[in-house]
């Protein structure tokens, strides 16, 4: 008789690029103790706990422009926009002026919408660039206590943020375009800064003895918004690979394994995620959105497969 793998073990084997006893089936968003928006979905949510293979998430702090120094860069309003609409007004203090964002929220229960991001142009990167910076000290209670919960009924990541992603997050897609286009440089330059940043936090978080609790997945969402068509191939090579491989070259070295999130049309750079050490690329997106070839879904490639020369990397 097969010997019948925990759910934790099951995973694991997927990051290690062992063969599951089965499959694994994890629900995006799904973990342990969430509420739901409509007691019908409790019957499903109930089951889905008891039968799939759990993934959960912990952090230490972290803050990509001012780290510790965020809490009193920052000032936050609300203002009602109508029955259905709130506006969450953001103001961000920097030394060469101030920066304002504004998200509206739907009170309805449908998904909101970014009105106005900080970044307008290369002028407002400059000033996010001119915040003072210190980092949290690493802290491992929150995983430590994930991992308690969790226990063999899944696996827990420990995520980090992502250095481009984060630019593009107070730029838009827009904004970063012409950014690209009109200085390329400072956009690189501001998101070296950002990685190295990243780095010093997986540093800390290493050192703090992360590898004590057991085999430990660092994981990251965002290259899909820095992939081609959306930038260049040149453009994902400086911005994706080039700053982000520092930091997995560290997870892997120290032993950790690393899982990403980057949907669409990877196929012709899906072997520049295996060059970087990703351990897990996540989704494999079927056409007409992503063109990941096919192939073994988990586990090692097989010979003469499509994953040829990806030796470690296994896409779920």
């Amino acid at each position: 008789m097969a010997y019948e793998m925990t759910r934790k073990e099951r995973l694991w084997s997927v990051y290690q690029g062992k063969t599951p006893d089965r499959m694994p089936v994890k629900l995006w968003g799904l973990g342990k103790n969430q509420g739901m928006l409509h007691p019908a979905y409790q019957r499903a949510y109930d089951v889905a706990v008891e039968k799939t293979d759990l993934v959960g998430g912990a952090s230490s702090p972290f803050d990509m422009y001012g780290g510790s120094r965020a809490q009193g860069m920052y000032e936050s309003r609300k203002e009602p926009c109508g029955p259905a609409w709130t506006a969450h007004i953001k103001t961000m203090h920097t030394p060469q002026g101030d920066l304002l964002s504004v998200f509206m929220s739907n009170n309805r229960g449908h998904p909101g919408l970014e009105r106005e991001y900080f970044m307008k142009d290369a002028a407002d990167l400059k000033k996010v660039l001119s915040l003072a910076y210190e980092p949290y000290p690493a802290d491992l209670k929150g995983y430590k206590n994930a991992l308690g919960s969790m226990g063999d009924d899944g696996l827990v990541m420990f995520n980090i943020q992502h250095p481009a992603y984060m630019l593009y997050n107070s730029t838009g897609s827009e904004t970063l375009g012409y950014l690209l286009y009109d200085a390329p440089e400072l956009v690189r330059e501001a998101v070296g800064i950002f990685a190295r940043r990243v780095y010093d936090h997986v540093k800390a978080v290493i050192e703090a003895g992360i590898a004590d609790y057991g085999p430990f997945a660092i994981g990251y969402v965002g290259p899909e918004l820095l992939i081609p068509p959306l930038v260049s191939f040149e453009v994902f090579e400086k911005l994706v690979y080039g700053m982000d491989k520092p930091y997995i070259d560290l997870i892997k070295n120290t032993g950790g394994y690393v899982w990403v999130h980057c949907h669409g049309r990877v196929g012709k750079i899906i072997s520049r995620f295996a060059d970087m050490g990703v351990d897990v690329l996540n989704p494999k997106s079927r056409p007409p959105w992503g063109t990941a070839p096919s192939g073994r879904p988990c586990g090692r490639p097989e010979a003469g497969s499509p994953w040829k020369g990806i030796s470690r990397s296994t896409i779920c």
